[in-house]
């Protein structure tokens, strides 16, 4: 059997193959224009890293979403590249602390930065630069005062002598 290339060919009408696997070319053919009807592929592989982590069948869809400070953009070769944004929260530490790298801790010298001291909000210290002094405060009740001057101030009685600090 002969062979013979043709560069141009014009044909109007019908064109009908005969032979080999014509049947299922003219029923195709008899379907009509199949351009972009199909997938060019069969699947692919996912990959993060270099690491297989799922096959995508055709037809089947991977949708890439950006979050919060995150950029996704697409390049050339059908890669995905994912930027984060640095918000360049910076920190400072505030009355009697200490900042060190991300780790913040007490200073170990307190003196004019605070004011209050204590448990809870019923039960603690007030260093008051207004009357030179500091109030005690026992189960939300003003209960002493020690005055700069030494004079220790007391609602109700003073024990000497207890026996609660023996065990």
């Amino acid at each position: 059997m002969a062979s013979k290339v043709i560069d141009d060919l014009t044909v109007e009408g019908t064109v009908t193959a005969t032979g080999g696997n014509s049947t299922n070319w003219n029923t195709a053919h008899g379907w009509g224009n199949h351009s972009g009807l199909y997938d060019n592929y069969s699947s692919f592989n996912l990959k993060t890293n270099g690491t297989q982590r799922t096959t995508v069948t055709s037809g089947g869809t991977i949708d890439i979403v950006a979050s919060t400070n995150m950029g996704v953009s697409y390049g050339a070769g059908g890669v995905v590249t994912l930027t984060s944004t640095d918000t360049n929260t910076q920190y400072t530490a505030g009355a009697g602390l200490d900042l060190g790298g991300t780790s913040f801790s007490l200073e170990s010298d307190l003196r004019g930065d605070v004011q209050a001291i204590g448990v809870d909000s019923n039960n603690y210290m007030i260093f008051s630069d207004e009357s030179n002094a500091i109030d005690f405060f026992t189960n939300g009740v003003w209960g002493a005062r020690l005055q700069s001057n030494g004079e220790l101030h007391v609602k109700g009685d003073i024990v000497a002598f207890s026996n609660i600090f023996n065990p």
